[in-house]
C-alpha cells in the first residue's frame, strides 16, 4: 500500500492532495466523482483518489495479495454481517471476489473469496457513513448484490467474533507450530549430516585398517 496515499486525510482539497503527490499518472470523471490515479505497489492495479467539488471523499488503494488477509482487516475493526458480491449473477468470477463493509467506520475492501485467511485485493476509505448512506453511494453498484449468512458458505461465525487479542493468540501459535515444524527439520538435517559424519569416518577407518594390513 503507498504510505503516502494511505496518510492522506479525507476531506483534504485537491490543491494539498497535488503539493503532495505531484502530478498523477491518469486523470478522469467517474460519476461525477474527478478521479485521479497514481501508480500502486501492486503489479497492473493503480491507487485511486476521488474528489468532489475539489474535496478528497474516497481513497481506494490497491494490496499486494500477498500482504494482508481478511482476518487482518477484522482484527482492525471489527466483525461485520455486510458483504456484497462484487461481481452480477450472470458474470463469471472464478475469485468469487466479495466486498466487505464497515459504513460507520468509512472502510471497505474488495477480497478475493469470502473466508477469513482470503486474500484482501482493494482497501477504501471515505467518510463514515449510514448503511444507507453508503449502499446509495461508494456502495451503489453492489449494494443489490448482499450476501445473506444464514445460506451461504461465509467467514465463519468463529472468525467473525474473533478480538484482536485472540486473532493474536491464534498468530502465537501458528508461529510456535512453524517453529516447532522448523525445530523438526533441523534435527532432521543435523541427523542426516552427523550420519554422513559418521559414514566417512567409519570408511576412512576402515581403509586405514586395510592399509596397515597390506603393509604388514
Amino acid at each position: 500500500m503507498n504510505e503516502q496515499l494511505r496518510n492522506l486525510e479525507i476531506g483534504i482539497k485537491k490543491e494539498e492532495v497535488l503539493s503532495i503527490l505531484g502530478s498523477p499518472k491518469k486523470e478522469f470523471i467517474n460519476n461525477n466523482y474527478e478521479v485521479l490515479q497514481y501508480g500502486s505497489i501492486a503489479p497492473s492495479l493503480a491507487d485511486s483518489l476521488y474528489f468532489e467539488n475539489g474535496i478528497l471523499v474516497l481513497k481506494e488503494l490497491s494490496l499486494k495479495t500477498n500482504s494482508i488477509k481478511l482476518i487482518d482487516i477484522i482484527a482492525e475493526y471489527g466483525s461485520t454481517d455486510l458483504f456484497y458480491a462484487l461481481s452480477k449473477p450472470e458474470l463469471e468470477d472464478s475469485f468469487n471476489t466479495t466486498v466487505f463493509a464497515w459504513p460507520e467506520k468509512g472502510r471497505d475492501v474488495f477480497v478475493l473469496g469470502n473466508s477469513a485467511d482470503d486474500k484482501v485485493l482493494l482497501y477504501r476509505e471515505f467518510s463514515p457513513k449510514s448503511i444507507n448512506d453508503y449502499e446509495s453511494t461508494f456502495g451503489k453498484i453492489w449494494s443489490e448484490r448482499k450476501v445473506d449468512r444464514r445460506v451461504s458458505e461465509v467467514v465463519s461465525n468463529n472468525h467473525l467474533s474473533l478480538t484482536s487479542s485472540e486473532v493474536q493468540e491464534i498468530r502465537d501459535v501458528e508461529l510456535q507450530r512453524n517453529n516447532s515444524k522448523n525445530i523438526v527439520v533441523v534435527t532432521i538435517i543435523t541427523i542426516f549430516i552427523l550420519f554422513i559424519i559418521v559414514f566417512i569416518f567409519i570408511k576412512k577407518r576402515k581403509k586405514r585398517s586395510e592399509e596397515i594390513i597390506r603393509e604388514n
